[in-house]
């Protein structure tokens, strides 16, 4: 079960990936054809010869085939040897050495044959031709030198003149048995006929043992000639295609060795990415409950990313609403007037979160006020385009409980900011006080939810301390950044602190992770003939809400974060 789970992980990793598997394709195939043209082309030509005679006995005896093979086999040793190939390389004025050649040069036996291919390799089609047609010469003529030797023709001679008495003889024999068997024929007397027929039978048995006597001679002459007879009966022959470079060959080979190194560069950086990417990676793996996921966000400024005043219908809105009701579950016992957003390291997107997470909590009708917590690099007021004098700052150094003074409106409905004023030299002192304590109590008395915004958990330890004044802290995780091990040092710090920890968002998730999403589900998205539609980017639906006094109130149309919504 786990070899089938982890070979389904694998083929669903792969498939993920299968652009960067199409890229590594291509780009193999395409270094492959670039090689394969500066290459030098280089062609094959092929000579075939016959060893010896062929064999024409009716029956045919192994040896005979296997002396063949054997012939064939020793001429293509002999045709490697200098002697055959430096006469080549003379013949042919080569700008090569006999060893260079050598190099270019195959003679391959065809098996259970008497026939020799030469075969040669050469840069042009004619040099090939020309080298393996001057190869077979050289062999042929190096292989009748046997036949020039003195001792060899005087044996010969003999023979040619043994076989010639023979033929006489029995070609005599031939004619006085042709007359005993007319005499035979035309006598009467009994002795006589026994005479002639005695003579004409040891006549038949000379004749027979001349005839096998020739035979054997004239094989013996045969086999001499035909031992070291080589004769061409193919002419060197060029393929038009080249055989070397084998470009579509080399095409398929880097077009897989692309994939496979594709394929182990995914799974390598897989294997080593410690990077969290899914819902089920908090909750299986760290114990951190998901309270939802967010993709990946568009847009310049930060203005820009307030979805969920700009598309509340979008499925990133959606998923803010899955979150804050993640959040009313978890704390439905326990009610959660304070929490605080915080993240492992900067950059993971908490702000953002926040801010949105303030707008549906504002638009579900909570009153609800944002605390601009990170003292060290805040951003709730550029979010929101708002001031950012005075503030929580302010507050913590004056400790003055009028905190109204401090708090600016948002432009949205039940929203409420409080900035996090002017820098300062030692933000852990300040919060740090017992008045922080007395403040956040006070803003829980006054609002419905008061979501802090506060600083990377590893980077100070301005997030413990508020992580322990606070009734529950929700961690953003950023989808392909975060690690296994800053997220689990984050998680020790928090529950060290005494820290409530509600879950985690897995933030900027890309729709090829396989996360879950949520699409948009309105009935003000449908057309007339009840398929869904899609609103326009830049500007609100147009909504009709029914206010408690029972007139109606149109709102949409506007595209800041000022927009009045209520849900």
């Amino acid at each position: 079960m786990n070899e089938f789970v982890e070979l389904r992980y694998l083929l669903t990793l792969l498939l993920k990936r299968w652009p960067v598997i199409l890229l590594g394709a291509l780009l193999g195939a395409g270094l492959s054809l670039g090689i394969s043209q500066q290459m030098s082309p280089v062609y094959e030509a092929t000579a075939t010869l016959l060893v010896g005679q062929p064999i024409q006995a009716p029956n045919v005896d192994s040896r005979d085939i296997q002396t063949s093979e054997q012939l064939a086999f020793t001429y293509a040793e002999i045709g490697r040897r200098q002697s055959v190939l430096q006469r080549a390389v003379e013949a042919l004025d080569l700008d090569i050495t006999w060893r260079q050649l050598q190099e270019r040069v195959r003679f391959r036996p065809v098996e259970g044959t008497q026939l020799l291919d030469v075969i040669v390799e050469a840069g042009s089609r004619e040099e090939a031709r020309r080298t393996a047609d001057e190869l077979a010469r050289q062999l042929i003529l190096l292989s009748s030198v046997s036949e020039q030797d003195e001792a060899s023709d005087e044996t010969s001679q003999f023979i040619r003149q043994r076989l010639e008495s023979l033929r006489e003889r029995i070609a005599t024999g031939q004619a006085r048995v042709s007359e005993l068997e007319a005499a035979l024929a035309s006598e009467t007397a009994v002795d006589e006929m026994g005479r002639i027929q005695d003579e004409l039978d040891d006549l038949e048995r000379l004749i027979t043992d001349w005839e096998s006597s020739y035979a054997q001679l004239l094989a013996l002459v045969d086999g001499e000639q035909s031992a070291s007879l080589l004769e061409v009966i193919e002419p060197a022959h060029v393929e038009l295609s080249p055989v070397w470079p084998r470009i579509n060959l080399n095409i398929l080979l880097g077009t897989v060795l692309g994939v496979l190194l594709a394929t182990g560069i995914i799974v390598w950086r897989d294997y080593w990415d410690e990077s969290l990417r899914s819902v089920d990676d908090l909750g299986h793996d760290l114990g951190l409950p998901p309270l939802g996921t967010v993709s990946k966000i568009k847009g310049r400024h930060y203005h820009d990313k307030l979805i969920t005043s700009l598309a509340p219908f979008s499925p990133a809105s959606e998923a803010y609403r899955m979150i804050r009701s993640s959040i009313r579950f978890i704390c439905e016992e326990s009610p959660c007037r304070t929490i605080l957003v915080t993240s492992g390291t900067f950059g993971e997107g908490k702000s953002l979160t926040v801010a949105n997470l303030g707008l549906v909590m504002a638009q579900a009708g909570h009153k609800t006020i944002i605390v601009d917590a990170d003292l060290r690099r805040p951003v709730q007021h550029r979010i929101f385009g708002v001031t950012n004098e005075g503030g929580l700052t302010e507050l913590l150094r004056t400790q003055a409980f009028d905190f109204e003074e401090q708090i600016q409106e948002t432009g949205t409905e039940s929203l409420s900011l409080l900035t996090s004023g002017a820098s300062t030299a030692n933000p852990s002192e300040l919060l740090s006080s017992d008045y922080t304590e007395l403040l956040l109590s006070a803003l829980a008395e006054d609002a419905d939810t008061v979501i802090l915004d506060g600083p990377p958990v590893l980077s100070a330890t301005d997030a413990a301390l508020l992580a322990s004044l606070v009734d529950g802290v929700v961690v953003v995780v950023e989808s392909g950044r975060t690690e296994w091990q800053a997220l689990g040092r984050t998680v020790t710090i928090l529950q060290q602190a005494g820290a409530n920890l509600l879950g985690a968002v897995l933030n900027r998730v890309s729709h090829k992770s396989g996360a879950y999403y949520y699409q948009s589900y309105h009935p003000d998205e449908q057309g007339d003939d009840g398929r869904s539609g899609r609103s326009s980017w830049w500007r609100l639906p147009i909504r009709t809400t029914r206010a408690s006094d029972g007139t109606s109130e149109t709102i949409g149309n506007g595209t800041g974060a000022g927009a009045k919504l209520s849900q």
